[in-house]
């Protein structure tokens, strides 16, 4: 059978209560008194109100984050919206910028 090895602080050897921080790079489990001593950052578990306050995320369509692209016209965002986000390829965007490009130096 194996045994549960005790943890310990990684710095002073301490058997108090550890808390998981980030050391010179590396995660490491260290007493607070360590942890302050050599300026850790510690890792803390987010509290249920932080938890609840982040924003989920919200899903949009291909034609509405290539409707944020900066420089397309809105004619090019029309013509976007004749192509399923399915068939939309580099070539496509292409084509359609060349197409801008063209009416606006005529």
């Amino acid at each position: 059978m194996e045994e549960k090895k005790e943890e310990r602080c990684e710095e002073c050897n301490s058997d108090e209560s550890l808390i998981d921080a980030i050391l010179d790079g590396a995660l490491a489990k260290l007493c607070r008194k360590c942890a302050q001593i050599n300026g850790a950052v510690v890792i803390e578990k987010p509290s249920i109100e932080q938890l609840a306050s982040i924003k989920k995320p919200t899903m949009e369509s291909a034609a509405e984050r290539i409707a944020r692209i900066p420089g397309l016209s809105k004619e090019l965002h029309k013509s976007m919206r004749d192509i399923t986000p399915d068939e939309i390829t580099i070539s496509d965007l292409r084509k359609l910028q060349e197409k801008k490009e063209k009416k606006e130096g005529n």
